[in-house]
């Protein structure tokens, strides 16, 4: 029963660098098991047959083989396959991750393997009645860095909303962390995001990925 678990398919919502020679994007990995995983990007990078090269924020790379490749949501999902030889995979993230040795939402994960990108973005926080402009300086699958001018005092989860480059509307979010002085900074984690919202936030990202590389 516990090889039975372990070999099943993992859901994850992993954002990661997908490589295909001189061309990269950022991309989302949906689940994984020991065999492959399934991936989607925006771009439309991946030929079957290919090599890619897959490596989240601060981890070690791994190859993988594309099966399968097909349009979905506005970007693309792929199959991908371990080489045959998994001696590499059992000391890896990608085992961690198939364990759940990594929750795909824990502090741990948001530190070393949430790819976090440096922008320059207008956002609206929706908070009850209230609704307060701020500067985004910093985004991920898992949270965001804002400066605003006036302060946030509440513990209760929230909305922020980002219309440009991409619309990413109403993601709940809560206060991790908070920095004093004026403007005021924020680090806000992402709570229970839907789909929609994956989709939006690995679109934006990869465009911000695009522009500084």
């Amino acid at each position: 029963m516990e090889n039975r678990r372990i070999f099943a398919r993992r859901e994850c919502h992993l954002l990661a660098y997908f490589s295909v020679g001189f061309d990269s994007c950022l991309g989302e990995i949906r689940n994984i098991s020991l065999g492959g995983l399934l991936a989607r990007v925006n771009q439309d990078l991946f030929q079957i047959g290919q090599v890619v090269t897959l490596t989240p924020q601060d981890e070690e790379s791994l190859e993988y083989e594309v099966c399968w490749v097909e349009p979905a949501g506005g970007g693309f999902e792929t199959g991908l396959r371990y080489p045959s030889s998994v001696a590499g995979f059992w000391n890896s993230w990608a085992a961690d991750l198939l364990a759940g040795v990594r929750p795909t939402h824990s502090e741990v994960l948001e530190r070393r393997t949430q790819v976090r990108l440096d922008c320059l973005l207008e956002g609206k926080v929706q908070i009850g009645e209230r609704s307060l402009i701020v500067d985004i300086l910093d985004i991920g699958g898992g949270g965001a860095l804002v400066e605003l001018d006036t302060s946030i005092d509440t513990d209760a989860p929230f909305e922020l909303t980002i219309e440009t480059p991409v619309r990413v509307g109403k993601i709940p979010c809560k206060i991790a962390r908070a920095w004093g002085g004026d403007p005021a900074l924020y680090g806000l984690e992402f709570l229970e995001l839907k789909h929609r919202h994956h989709l939006a936030l690995v679109r934006l990202l990869d465009i911000l990925y695009r522009d500084v590389s």
